[in-house]
Parts: C-alpha cells; sequence; structure tokens
C-alpha cells in the first residue's frame, strides 16, 4: 500500500504507514482484509489507531480508489517483496531529526533511515536512541542533551545511510 495513500487516515502518521507496509510485507491485499486484531500488531498502532484504519480501508470510496488505479494499470509489489528495511542495519533504533541539513531535507534522511530499518519520530522522548541535529537546532537538541540521548551531527547521517 502506497504509505501516502495510508497517511490520508485520520491518527495515521508517516511512521505507522511505514509500519504497516512492513508488517504486511507490503502486500495491499493483506493490508486491506486485515481485522483490527491484525492491525493491533502492527508496532505504533494502538486501539484507536486500529480501528479507523480498518473502518477506512472499508469505506466504499478507498475501495473505488483501488479499483480505479488498478485498471489505470497500477501494480503494487509482489507479495512479499521487500518493504521497508532494506538491511536492517538500524532495526529498533529510533531517529528524530532536527534543524536544517545541507545534503539533503528531512524527509529524504527519514526515507533512508528508514530503510535502514529504523522508525523516525517527530518529538524527543526516552524511547529515541540518536538525535541528529543539523544547523539551527533548538529545543528538540536541548531535550535530546537533558535526556542523555546520543547526540549526532549530519556527517555522522550520512555515514549511517551509505552517503
Amino acid at each position: 500500500m502506497n504509505q501516502q495513500a495510508a497517511q490520508n487516515i485520520r491518527e495515521v502518521g508517516r511512521s505507522a504507514c511505514r509500519e504497516l507496509v512492513k508488517h504486511f510485507n507490503n502486500d495491499l491485499q493483506a493490508i486491506l482484509s486485515a481485522s483490527q486484531e491484525q492491525l493491533l500488531d502492527v508496532e505504533l498502532f494502538g486501539p484507536i489507531m486500529a480501528e479507523l484504519a480498518f473502518n477506512a480501508f472499508r469505506e466504499p470510496s478507498l475501495q473505488q480508489e483501488i479499483a480505479r488505479l488498478r485498471y489505470a494499470g497500477v501494480v503494487w509489489p509482489q507479495e512479499g517483496a521487500k518493504a521497508a528495511a532494506e538491511d536492517g542495519s538500524l532495526d529498533g533504533q529510533v531517529w528524530v531529526l532536527t534543524g536544517t541539513f545541507s545534503s539533503m531535507t528531512r524527509s529524504e534522511a527519514e526515507t533512508k533511515l528508514a530503510a535502514k530499518g529504523c522508525r523516525v519520530s517527530s518529538s524527543v522522548s526516552k524511547n529515541v536512541t540518536n538525535l541528529c541535529a543539523g544547523a539551527k537546532a533548538g529545543a528538540k537538541l536541548a531535550k535530546a542533551e537533558k535526556l542523555g540521548i546520543q547526540v549526532v551531527d549530519e556527517d555522522y547521517l550520512l555515514s549511517i545511510i551509505g552517503e
């Protein structure tokens, strides 16, 4: 399922979309036919998100849009295709990106980190393993330092993602 399409579901953000796609191995039919209980097994999904996604996947307008796209020739990757993680070298890690980066946008950095298997969060908490601070980093950097979270710079980020 296209992560952008799933983001139109209330309460489901980018990280949750990546987890949804990853959990169901990029199998659109499995995602659309998942029960609420199966959706609860998806990392980051709680009862409310699972219910909202379950209901959204059954909306006639979504079903019609998918049928229209299929008719137009849009094909989803085969069942079992590798989802977000390409090599899993950052599995289990949670990163926060803050500030401005000179070599890429934060969105590009998020995509590259997700491809390595980690989750990118928009907020700093005790669950965050690394914060990458670009130029003009502010409150998030201060909070990460206060919580003792490892703070890295853009050069370190580039070395991790293989740039």
